[in-house]
């Protein structure tokens, strides 16, 4: 996601996998930024996912909407759930299953003319 900062100033504090697997989980869970940034604190499903020790707290839930808005101005605003559809593909986790493909809900990006419902 190098495009997303092309200064060398300003760059974010929370990694950007940390960002991709947290966006990931909370379109599972269907939680609001806040909640998201609550269960990356004391669930510990989510620390392991995301990389985080134990003693570590979440980022300010407000820093979702940072990156959201990075990535719906970016080139490719889909990169989180298209690495998904790669990963699922290359692992073949769901072969032979007839599933829906995942797609983030429309409050997860920010499209043309809307404004995210949830906060």
């Amino acid at each position: 996601m190098e495009d997303l900062f092309p200064s060398r100033r300003g760059r974010p504090s929370v990694p950007a996998s940390v960002i991709g697997s947290v966006l990931v989980l909370q379109a599972l869970e269907g939680l609001s930024d806040r909640g998201t940034a609550e269960a990356l604190t004391y669930d510990l499903r989510w620390k392991a996912a995301c990389g985080y020790g134990l003693n570590e707290t979440a980022f300010h839930h407000t820093t979702l909407t940072y990156w959201r808005k990075r990535l719906a101005a970016s080139e490719r605003p889909h990169r989180i759930t298209e690495a998904v559809f790669e990963l699922i593909e290359s692992t073949g986790v769901l072969a032979g299953k007839r599933r829906r493909p995942w797609i983030p809900p429309s409050w997860m990006m920010r499209w043309p003319g809307r404004t995210p419902s949830r906060s």
